[in-house]
Order: C-alpha cells, then sequence, then structure tokens
C-alpha cells in the first residue's frame, strides 16, 4: 500500500508514513529497497528538455529524456553538460542509437551538439514553444525600453498602460477567455477608472500600440511569426523563414535583429520542425466532429512532465538523494513502472 500511494506525484515519504502510522524514514527506506527502474529504450522520437529541481554540485538543472510516442520518460539525468550527455549516450550500443529519427529541444546548443555526434540518423527539430517565447523575451525587453522613458511620470497614460496592460502585447488576436475573443471590437466595454470611460481589451490594446513606433513594428512582427508557424509547410518553411528574418532585420530595432540572428542560428531546425510524423485525432468544440490532423513534434508533454516533477520537488521540500529522486520521478511518470516484491539487491 505504502508503494502504491507513492505513485502519486502529491504524495510525500511523510504523508503516507502519516496514514500508515510508520516512520518517513521507514517509507523512503522501504521506497529504496523495493523500487529501482532503469532506463528506458531510446525511442524513435525524442525529446529533451531541463527542469530546476535537483541541484547538485555539478549541476542546477535535471536532464528530462521523453519518449514523444509513449509520453514516458526514457531516463532522468543529473547532468545537462555537454561531457556528460556525450559520456551517457556512448555507453548505448550504436544500433539502439541509430533507432532514434527525430529530437526536439529547445534553444539550448549542447542538445543540437549532443544529437548530430551521438544519432547519426536523426533530424534535430526546434520547439515551437520556445522560439515563441525568445521573440517575447525580445519584445519585452522593447517594452521596457519604452517605459523607461516615462518613468519620471507615472501618472501619464503611457506609463499605465505599459505598466499595467503591457500582458496584451503578448497576446494572439484569437485569443479567447470565457467572455468570448479577448480583442473583439464588440465586446462588452467596463469602466476604466484612469481614464474615466468604459473600454475594452480591443480599445486597451489600441492606445497601447499608438504609444511607441517600435512598440507597433515589435507587435506587427510577432503577428507574422504566428502566421509562419500556422502557415509554412515542409514545403515552403525555408523561402517564408527568410522572409521573416528579412523583417526582422529591416526594422533596426537592436532586439529584433538579435532574434533574427537566432532564427538564423537555428534556421535548419526551424524548417525541420514542420516535418510531419504521424496523424492525430481532435474533436472541435464547437461542431462535435472528429477532425483528422497532421501530427508535429513539439515539446508540450515534456513541459507537463516538468511541471509534474516540480511537484515532486517542491511537495517533499526537496531531495539530496539523487538516486531517490531519480527512481520517483520514473516510477510517478512511466504507468507501467513498478516495484519488485522482494527488496533488490544492494
Amino acid at each position: 500500500n505504502i508503494l502504491k500511494d507513492l505513485k502519486d506525484f502529491n504524495e510525500t515519504f511523510t504523508s503516507v508514513a502519516r496514514r500508515y502510522h510508520v516512520s518517513p524514514t521507514s517509507v523512503s527506506t522501504i521506497f529504496d529497497n523495493h523500487v529501482d527502474i532503469g532506463r528506458n529504450p531510446l525511442p524513435e522520437i525524442i525529446n529533451f528538455d531541463e527542469v530546476y529541481a535537483f541541484k547538485s554540485e555539478k549541476s542546477k538543472y535535471v536532464c528530462v529524456l521523453l519518449d514523444f510516442k509513449k509520453q514516458i520518460p526514457v531516463d532522468v539525468l543529473p547532468n545537462r553538460k555537454k561531457e556528460y550527455l556525450l559520456n551517457y549516450f556512448q555507453k548505448i550500443p550504436l544500433e539502439e542509437r541509430k533507432k532514434v529519427k527525430y529530437a526536439c529541444s529547445d534553444m539550448y546548443e549542447v542538445y543540437r551538439d549532443v544529437v548530430h555526434k551521438v544519432f547519426p540518423s536523426c533530424c534535430m527539430l526546434l520547439d515551437y514553444f520556445h522560439l515563441s517565447q525568445d521573440f517575447h523575451r525580445k519584445m519585452n525587453e522593447v517594452r521596457i525600453k519604452v517605459m523607461k522613458g516615462y518613468k519620471d511620470n507615472k501618472a501619464s497614460d503611457e506609463y499605465y498602460l505599459l505598466k499595467k496592460f503591457n500582458w496584451l502585447l503578448f497576446k494572439n488576436p484569437e485569443d479567447e477567455d470565457k467572455y468570448g475573443r479577448l480583442f473583439d471590437v464588440e465586446r462588452e466595454r467596463k469602466y476604466n477608472s484612469h481614464f474615466k470611460s468604459y473600454m475594452n481589451y480591443y480599445d486597451l490594446r489600441k492606445k497601447l500600440l499608438e504609444i511607441n513606433n517600435d512598440l507597433t513594428i515589435c507587435y506587427s512582427l510577432k503577428l507574422e511569426l504566428v502566421d509562419f508557424y500556422s502557415k509554412s509547410t515542409i514545403d515552403n518553411a525555408k523561402v517564408n523563414l527568410e522572409n521573416l528574418i528579412r523583417s526582422c532585420i529591416d526594422t533596426n530595432i537592436d532586439e529584433m535583429i538579435a532574434f533574427s540572428n537566432n532564427l538564423i542560428n537555428w534556421k535548419q531546425e526551424i524548417i525541420n520542425s514542420f516535418t510531419i510524423v504521424g496523424t492525430e485525432y481532435k474533436v472541435e468544440a464547437d461542431k462535435g466532429q472528429v477532425v483528422v490532423c497532421n501530427k508535429k513534434v513539439n515539446n508540450a508533454i515534456i513541459e507537463n512532465r516538468n511541471k509534474i516533477i516540480k511537484c515532486i520537488k517542491n511537495n517533499a521540500n526537496g531531495y539530496t538523494n539523487w538516486s531517490r529522486f531519480r527512481n520517483r520521478v520514473m516510477y510517478v511518470l512511466d504507468p507501467n513502472a513498478t516495484f519488485s516484491l522482494e527488496p533488490r539487491e544492494k
């Protein structure tokens, strides 16, 4: 019962110990003696990501390897540094490494270098979310720079909008909440005490973009980036990406030029991310119809698993025993992972 309860990531050794009237030390000893999860086989599609969950002398981050299709962890590693990862993968037989066809990660260059060296048949992909996140960071830098120009007049309309409603800059035109589309011009207007008038998000965004031309240009680029990912295919992604890079450079805004450099640096991986690896079925909420969609590789699942790993760490106020932490993560994240009836040999 103790080992079954520890399958739930919300449980801790202390909470389980309290339920069965034993000490937390007894629970951790039972777990250590009966749970030892090995590495899963390398999959056809592998995701790389890191999570701040176990701090050691050698690394602040845990490297998570995920099977994209089965949505289970391949392994959890205590280090994401290049030398460690190369050493880890080179111990795996070459025949198994050849089975990996696609690898997806964020913009951490070590992952790309490692993938090219250890997976001879692999195509490297860049996750869209992290590229979008990088653009938002750059646009936020522009916003902060504009806002600093009004720091001597914090009661101004400009400072108020840039400080309180800056989040509107990072929303897409089709984004919705429980009341409908955020930027619907006909959306209900509510009284704004600062402007002393009734306004909705459409009105506020319009005023926000009128403050500075650089902000307007950045927002237009954001929409161009959204269109690039929604309308491009593996056949035209290269041409569309080159147009996007040119648009960033033509702005003459330092932050957008820096973003264009990232696009150039990760150009092939961005193009590869439009590769179709299968099909998936989705239900349209408004019509209730099942639609067949092309499936692309992304890091959405691994980001979800990272949240669970953080919960395991936070609920326990941190771990100091790496082997115990890794086994707990693998035990929780893999539905097929189980315990041995007899205590394992040390």
